[in-house]
């Protein structure tokens, strides 16, 4: 799946490279295409944000046609993440809105301090975000209670991902910060990263990081 600043997200054959499909962001009412800036997919549906702060869905066992037009956002999205039919956004408007990919609606909304969001996940369980005070907070997936907020990065917290045993999450600080479920920190990389680290993602029980 590629999304591209031409309004058009692509779905192709990751064997042979061949392209499947071509799905447009243009939506009926609306004047012109938007940038498309992060997809994702569950294998049922293809969801996409793009830069008028909206989420896009299109069913891929219904010709691919777009099923769900959803606004809500009121800036910049930062990061989608998907897990089955729920699907998870976060933003410089300070909230991560949780969403009905099926059916197409905002299940919740979930706000911070006033701090933006720059970053959001789904996994084992849990919902989490961080942004702009250095912390990331966790609310229980199912019943959207707040459990937790972790502190430790000193600066913006940039991107966090989970696996089966710790939640990562890296930042403006240079740092990669490991905590359990339950929101004790275990483990502090220092020295790795010269700059922001911007990415994390989890590989069986390794974290592979990225930065400035």
């Amino acid at each position: 799946l590629t999304g591209c600043s031409d309004g058009f997200a692509r779905v192709y054959n990751a064997k042979n490279g061949a392209l499947l499909k071509t799905l447009s962001s243009k939506v009926s009412g609306v004047a012109n295409h938007c940038s498309i800036e992060l997809v994702d997919s569950n294998g049922e549906y293809i969801v996409c944000v793009g830069d008028d702060f909206c989420v896009r869905i299109w069913g891929l066992f219904d010709e691919c046609r777009l099923i769900h037009y959803l606004p809500g956002h009121t800036d910049e999205i930062q990061q989608l993440e998907m897990s089955g039919n729920i699907a998870v956004t976060c933003s410089w408007d300070t909230t991560m809105r949780i969403w009905n990919v099926a059916k197409g609606f905002n299940i919740q909304t979930l706000t911070t301090v006033g701090d933006p969001i720059m970053c959001c996940g789904i996994g084992e369980g849990l919902i989490f975000g961080g942004g702009g005070e250095g912390h990331v907070r966790v609310w229980h997936a199912n019943t959207l209670k707040h459990l937790f907020t972790m502190t430790g990065h000193h600066g913006e917290t940039y991107c966090v991902n989970i696996n089966s045993d710790v939640i990562v999450s890296g930042g403006a600080d240079s740092t990669v910060r490991m905590y359990s479920h339950s929101g004790v920190e275990v483990g502090v990389f220092t020295g790795v990263h010269i700059g922001i680290v911007r990415c994390v993602r989890m590989q069986a029980h390794r974290a592979v990081t990225s930065g400035d």
